[in-house]
């Protein structure tokens, strides 16, 4: 039988702690995640509507294709079963 004890946390034995503090770490992964994307998107925006971008030189399609990229790789990650 387990001893109960009390943890900071509010949790009732050290497995719950466990739980609990593991949840937290994914929870501020996912969100600087999330706003990592947001940030490229908004550079991405940025980027378009304050330049003249024709997109006629391998600089600015490079850039493009990144943009898409970040997206593509984000999209994956969301449809990612979890563990």
């Amino acid at each position: 039988m387990e001893e109960f004890s009390y943890h900071p946390s509010g949790c009732s034995s050290h497995a719950d702690h466990q739980k609990q503090t593991n949840t937290h770490k994914i929870i501020k992964q996912d969100v600087s995640r999330v706003l990592a994307v947001l940030l490229a998107s908004i550079g991405a925006v940025l980027s378009i509507k304050n330049f003249a971008n024709s997109f006629n030189n391998s600089h600015q399609r490079i850039g493009l294709a990144l943009y898409g990229a970040i997206w593509v790789q984000a999209l994956a990650g969301f449809r990612r079963p979890k563990m």
